[in-house]
């Protein structure tokens, strides 16, 4: 599933990756954003759902997970998205649409680097950018970076239910712990 991200992020939006050492291969990598800048989006072009593998990831699920995305957390997430900022103003601004960092690389600033970074080039441009984040402590670190939860739902399903947070960076907004922001 996150492949398809990563690959949708390459295909139609940004990718970036952080690493530990002088040269970036498996080993280093220590973390990875994909965003999706103003006028982009997930899975949003025909090469996008074609080329990014979503598609047979899709067809290896189960009917019921199937029917579960597509009548469930897809209509949840567009309400969402439409009740706090609207899609027209979503799909103005950057949207973070995955950040990962390896265990072992967490608590290092790899994250603050990956979301600063497009912080920076949003500023410049004067475009806001948002997140959707689901743990509490993940709640935490954004608001440090500036960022505001706008609303917050509970995604129903089978296997348990998940908070599903929704957060908002308005452009040139002050950094609540003093971070700088690299131009």
């Amino acid at each position: 599933m996150w492949s398809s991200n990563i690959r949708a992020g390459i295909i139609g939006g940004e990718t970036y990756v952080a690493g530990m050492g002088d040269e970036l291969n498996d080993e280093d990598v220590a973390g990875f954003a994909v965003w999706f800048g103003p006028g982009q989006g997930f899975h949003l072009t025909e090469d996008q759902r074609k080329n990014s593998g979503y598609e047979e990831l899709s067809k290896k699920r189960s009917p019921e997970n199937r029917k579960w995305e597509e009548e469930v957390l897809l209509p949840m997430c567009e309400t969402l998205d439409e009740k706090t900022i609207g899609s027209s103003a979503k799909l103005a601004s950057y949207h973070l649409q995955f950040l990962a960092v390896a265990p072992e690389s967490q608590g290092k600033g790899i994250g603050k680097a990956l979301v600063m970074s497009i912080q920076s080039q949003a500023d410049k441009l004067g475009v806001d950018t948002c997140l959707e984040t689901a743990t509490e402590l993940n709640i935490s670190i954004y608001k440090r970076m500036g960022y505001t939860v706008l609303d917050s739902i509970t995604i129903p399903s089978t296997w348990g239910d998940s908070p599903f947070h929704f957060m908002h960076r308005r452009a040139n907004a002050p950094i609540p712990d003093g971070a700088v922001i690299q131009a």
